[in-house]
């Protein structure tokens, strides 16, 4: 989806404004939108590379892949259950899918959390 006006929610920072053309991401930091400036400013900034929760970044690279890997297993078992005739077969099938997708809800709220920063997940 493409934002028009994005405001930077550490400056104030409108964009877009003349002669000033500015990137934004989403800051786990400080849950919300920041610009290029603020990021570079920031702590954690190594250039252009964010250096808050390393190990969340991690995680949620791997719920992502492990979600996408399960999309690609229902959809075999989807296609297995297209071809099949015998009913308890497809009973079965039905029932594995649900517990994938189970599977999958229960990632997206990890991926959730961690997104938005309410676990920060640190080398203790």
């Amino acid at each position: 989806m493409f934002r028009v006006k994005s405001e930077c929610d550490v400056c104030g920072f409108e964009h877009p404004t003349l002669g000033d053309n500015r990137a934004f991401r989403w800051c786990r930091r400080i849950r919300g939108t920041v610009c290029d400036q603020c990021c570079e400013k920031c702590e954690y900034n190594d250039d252009w590379h964010c250096r808050f929760d390393p190990i969340g970044k991690a995680r949620m690279y791997e719920l992502t892949y492990a979600n996408n890997d399960d999309e690609r297993r229902i959809s075999k078992f989807e296609d297995r259950l297209k071809r099949t005739k015998n009913e308890s077969s497809r009973e079965l099938m039905n029932n594995i899918i649900k517990q994938i997708r189970e599977r999958m809800a229960e990632r997206d709220k990890e991926y959730e959390s961690i997104h938005s920063g309410e676990v920060v997940l640190t080398k203790e």
